[in-house]
């Protein structure tokens, strides 16, 4: 033990600010890996309709394509004839969220980011929602089978591919967005290796702490082999 007590409180109060420390980190590991601090998102229609927010939809009216804000989830609605609009009703007003779907996001991801949109978007854990649209012909058409030849040649050339990539999905939102989220959800037991940052503290500290402890005791035996008279 260091004799002094300046020495000696240098001393303990090393060891406990590596035991407070570590059992502080620990903690924090411990929850980061059990719950990654992530905030409750909205995941359902039924969460975004009772929620405060006024909710953009979309709907079919007539056969064309027009969207409409349920104003504080009330019977008022908004009625916009473009999504170009609509989006910068959404862009100007806060509490205003959008359900829509993957195709029609990644269409007006453009839009979004030429007017440097700031706003987070979620995406829902089950498919609640989706736009297609399709372009149909007679299967008797004397087309069919040329139109079939020209289709499966473009697939198997990659142009589909190199479309979708440049210019409907320019972004990567679409291919970020097939990632497995159940990964997410895969949580593992702690094991050395993930507090090992808090031992490498802990064993630096008692190491700085024994360090001290016997460059006290040599310079206190010199001390006194110096006072010693020859």
């Amino acid at each position: 033990m260091p004799r002094s007590h300046s020495l000696r409180t240098i001393f303990f109060t090393w060891i406990l600010f590596s035991i407070l420390f570590m059992t502080v980190f620990q903690a924090f590991m411990t929850s980061f890996f059990t719950d990654s601090g992530k905030l409750h998102q909205i995941d359902t229609v039924e969460e975004l309709e009772k929620s405060n927010l006024n909710l953009t939809t979309i709907i079919n009216k007539g056969g064309e394509d027009c969207w409409r804000i349920l104003a504080a989830n009330k019977s008022e609605f908004i009625v916009f004839k473009d999504r170009c609009t609509m989006f910068k009703y959404f862009l100007k007003n806060k509490n205003v969220a959008i359900l829509s779907s993957e195709e029609m996001l990644m269409y007006n991801l453009r839009l979004l980011n030429k007017l440097n949109h700031s706003g987070s978007f979620h995406k829902f854990s089950n498919p609640v929602m989706s736009v297609h649209k399709s372009f149909i012909m007679d299967s008797s058409s004397a087309y069919m089978p040329e139109v079939n030849k020209v289709i499966k040649r473009l697939v198997q050339a990659g142009i589909i591919d190199k479309i979708v990539e440049s210019v409907v999905d320019s972004s990567g939102f679409w291919k970020r967005s097939r990632t497995d989220d159940s990964i997410l959800d895969n949580f593992v037991a702690l094991s050395l290796f993930h507090t090992f940052s808090s031992f490498v503290y802990l064993i630096l500290g008692l190491i700085i702490s024994i360090v001290v402890f016997f460059g006290e005791l040599i310079v206190f035996k010199f001390k006194i082999r110096i006072r010693i008279p020859s």
